[in-house]
Formats: C-alpha cells, sequence, structure tokens
C-alpha cells in the first residue's frame, strides 16, 4: 500500500470517528423533527434553490418582460380568496401557489450577487447545523439582531421601490449595509463555526459597500464634475 492509499485511509477514518463523536453528541430532541433526521434533505433544497436561481429563473425570463411583483403578491391572497372576516386555516396539500411564486421576478439579474446567492445558500445549512447541535442558548440573541437588521433592511427596499421621488429620503441605505456588517455574528465549536460564516459575509458587505459607496459614487462625480449633484436620485432614475 502507497503512502497516498494510507495517508487517504487515514483521512477518511478520521472522518469517521469525527462524525461518530459529533453524532454522538447531536440534541437527541429534534430527531424527529421535519429535515432534522440527516443533513441530506437540507442540502438538497439548497441545491434546488441554487439551480431555481441560477439556471431555470434566467431561463424562464429569457424572453419574458419583468413581472411586477407588489400586483402579482396581492394577488396571491389578500385580494383574491382571502376572508377579511375570518380566514380558516388552508389543509390542502397541492401547493397552489408555487407556479405563481416562481413567476414573481423583476427581471434584474445584476442584483443575484454573490453575496445574495452565498447568503442564501449557506444560512440553510448554518441553521440546521446549529439546530441540530445547538438549539438556543447565546445563539439564539443573533437572531433578535438579524431580524432587527431585516426590520430595516426590507423598509428601504419597500420606500425604494416607490419610485425616484423618494430617493433624496434615502440617504441612509449605506446605513442599511453597515448593519448588514455588524449583524454578522457556550459550546466554543458553534462559536467558532458561526465565526467560520461570519468572516465571508463581513468581507462580502464590505466589498458591496466599497463598490456601491465609495468607487461607483467617486466615478460618478468625477463623470459629472457636479459634487453637489444628487447621487442618490440620478442613480435611482438610471436603475
Amino acid at each position: 500500500m502507497s503512502w497516498v492509499d494510507t495517508m487517504t485511509m487515514g483521512g477518511i477514518s478520521s472522518l469517521q470517528k469525527l462524525h461518530a463523536y459529533a453524532w454522538g453528541h447531536r440534541d437527541k430532541r429534534v430527531d424527529n423533527w421535519a429535515l432534522m433526521w440527516s443533513i441530506y434533505p437540507t442540502l438538497f433544497i439548497i441545491l434546488c434553490y441554487l439551480i431555481l436561481i441560477k439556471i431555470i429563473g434566467p431561463y424562464f425570463m429569457k424572453n419574458r418582460k419583468p413581472f411586477w411583483l407588489f400586483y402579482y403578491g396581492i394577488s396571491l391572497g389578500w385580494a383574491t380568496h382571502y376572508n377579511w372576516v375570518c380566514q380558516p386555516v388552508e389543509k390542502d396539500a397541492t401547493p397552489n401557489s408555487l407556479p405563481m411564486q416562481m413567476a414573481e421576478m423583476e427581471k434584474k439579474n445584476n442584483q443575484v450577487s454573490f453575496l445574495h446567492v452565498f447568503h442564501h445558500s449557506s444560512m440553510p445549512l448554518f441553521s440546521w447545523i446549529l439546530l441540530r447541535w445547538a438549539p438556543g442558548g447565546h445563539e439564539t440573541f443573533g437572531g433578535v439582531i438579524n431580524a432587527l437588521v431585516h426590520v430595516f433592511m426590507y423598509s428601504y427596499y419597500f420606500l425604494s421601490s416607490l419610485g425616484p421621488s423618494i430617493a433624496p429620503y434615502l440617504w441612509w441605505k449605506n446605513s442599511v449595509i453597515l448593519l448588514g456588517i455588524v449583524d454578522c455574528g457556550f459550546p466554543w465549536q458553534i462559536s467558532l463555526m458561526s465565526l467560520s460564516i461570519i468572516i465571508p459575509f463581513i468581507g462580502l458587505f464590505s466589498n458591496f459597500f466599497v463598490v456601491e459607496y465609495s468607487k461607483r459614487k467617486n466615478a460618478y462625480l468625477k463623470k459629472n464634475n457636479d459634487p453637489n449633484s444628487n447621487y442618490l436620485v440620478d442613480i435611482k432614475k438610471s436603475s
């Protein structure tokens, strides 16, 4: 047996021992919870998301006009069959709204950045690991902070969708990005894992901030030769 085979077998054996040790220290209370019996369902969902966002979505929208998300969002429920007096619990197993949800695309492929895809594909995996080994404790504090950040973030998204006339009042957009940087977050193994995913988030959000608010703004002001021009309004009109 060559030294390569020896190292390979040794590595496999070490991984098997590590898996057995980690699995033995899991939180067994969630063994029977949906998607928690194995990591494979979560990985499959992530794979489906990546295929949808990178392949199926762009192909589906290639020769179609952008959809108006506000109209389709309202038409999905509140403006159609929703009972405003007393809405019963839905027990229909058929995902009738799935085709409509897939059609809710504004055809803004430039916004499907690596930061966007990395965030939405890594968080389900991180959440599964967290729930599997540390469902509680200090890590829940990060969820509270993250929820607060999303309140500001989606408030900005809503206001920015109202048109260029609102842009002068959105001067705090860069603060939303900074909140995303600060928001990146008991057992030291979980803390180390959190750190391993926080560092890429800090780097990606910082890179987005520098490109969006430093390089892009300086290039714009240099091109227009007007330091008093309203950068946010003009960028919103051109986007």
